[in-house]
């Protein structure tokens, strides 16, 4: 299992589990440095937040950071 799976998992049964319906915001790394979102990125992302949308959990924000800065996916437009 990778760590980002691991990660999504996590991720996942905070959301599933928690009595406490607060609004999330995702932050990982990318080992390489790089600020690109991968694929599954993308794809955890948009589960997350139809996830937390089911769940009355808003999804905030999901950042990317490196030691040159950050992205973030919601000003992407890659989630709504």
């Amino acid at each position: 299992m990778t760590q980002k799976k691991q990660h999504s998992r996590y991720s996942l049964d905070f959301i599933l589990f928690s009595t406490v319906k607060v609004p999330i915001m995702v932050v990982h790394n990318h080992p390489s440095g790089t600020l690109t979102p991968s694929s599954a990125d993308i794809q955890v992302t948009q589960n997350l937040k139809e996830i937390g949308d089911l769940m009355g959990i808003p999804l905030l924000d999901h950042l990317i950071v490196s030691a040159s800065g950050y992205i973030s996916l919601r000003q992407m437009n890659l989630f709504d």
